[in-house]
């Protein structure tokens, strides 16, 4: 008998869920960013939050709530119970923060989450200070042969993605360079500047001007593909890296639970509004090239990511502050 009510209950469920969901959203859906407000990822999420409302005609709140690389916010959508209401725009540290945390996270990046839509890709670049005389990777790379363990390199902080970028290098380049971890991007880039550090793998639209300005060199920009902004620049790969690509990617993800008709809705919408003119330039202002696609294809994106980091990080031992 409890079994036949049990059966039953389910049936009702699935009767009730197309339903349910023809009738969402009913309320304001929030879409939390785990980053500080201001910053790149804040700026992508309240461009597709604003897509999401005018495709949705509802209102779509953005949430920060920064801290510990993104975990803080990532553990509160992990948590938010999937009724559709709650909606996670996060980057590529998604994947990294499991790669640094291994077993520390309450969450699984890839279990605990439905991925929708990739919203952008950004790029990083490989800079050096022209005083060390390098203007190609491959001179890096004889460089730091020649000397190793005397060329240093600058980064956002340990456990970073310009950390992690830097050591990717390294491994695959077999060489040896310094890490000299920073407080934030701005000041990496400030030593940098100065000629405090030699080298930093850094964001390429705040650091453009400089290049243009022969201040700084780009040898290589860290994706798999050349930037729209800056198609002179190489790739790491074409640059003498084979294997090389670490791409910096935005995305939209849904908590675990969350009815699949809802996560086509957002997906169908969000797609719509990456391919509209205005919110294609507004994010191609932001250095962010738009992307759109399915969900398989990002949760293939995470996995490889997720793959591709741990293996860093057991090689290099890289780790957070």
């Amino acid at each position: 008998m409890r079994f036949a009510f049990a059966l039953a209950g389910l049936a009702f469920s699935a009767l009730l869920g197309p339903c349910w969901a023809q009738s969402w959203p009913a309320k304001p859906i929030r879409v939390v960013v785990p980053l500080a407000a201001g910053g790149t990822g804040d700026t992508l999420g309240r461009i597709v939050a604003e897509g999401l409302s005018s495709a949705l005609n509802a209102p779509v709140i953005v949430d920060n709530r920064p801290g510990a690389g993104g975990v803080i916010g990532t553990e509160l959508v992990a948590r938010s119970g999937g009724d559709g209401y709650t909606l996670l725009a996060t980057s590529s540290s998604h994947v990294l923060n499991s790669a640094l945390r291994p077993g520390k996270l309450s969450y699984d990046p890839l279990k605990d989450f439905i991925a929708i839509t990739q919203i952008a890709d950004t790029h990083q670049v490989l800079l050096a200070h022209p005083s060390l005389g390098i203007g190609t990777v491959k001179e890096l790379i004889a460089a730091a042969k020649a000397r190793p363990g005397k060329l240093t390199y600058g980064s956002a902080g340990n456990g970073s993605a310009t950390h992690l970028n830097a050591e990717l290098l390294k491994s695959l380049a077999h060489i040896d360079l310094v890490h000299v971890p920073y407080k934030g991007s701005t000041q990496s880039r400030t030593d940098l500047l100065s000629g405090q550090v030699n080298l930093s793998i850094d964001g390429l639209l705040p650091t453009l001007p400089h290049v243009r300005a022969g201040k700084l060199r780009a040898l290589a920009v860290t994706n798999g593909k050349r930037a729209t902004v800056a198609p002179d620049i190489p790739t790491m790969a074409e640059a003498g890296v084979p294997g090389y690509r670490s791409d910096t990617w935005y995305a939209l993800l849904a908590p675990a639970g969350t009815p699949e008709a809802i996560v086509t809705r957002v997906r169908d919408a969000t797609i719509a509004s990456l391919a509209s003119p205005a919110v294609r330039d507004k994010l191609l202002q932001q250095g962010a090239e738009p992307v759109g696609g399915s969900g398989r294809q990002l949760m293939e994106l995470m996995q490889e990511d997720l793959a591709r980091w741990k293996k860093v990080v057991a090689d290099t031992g890289a780790h957070v502050d």
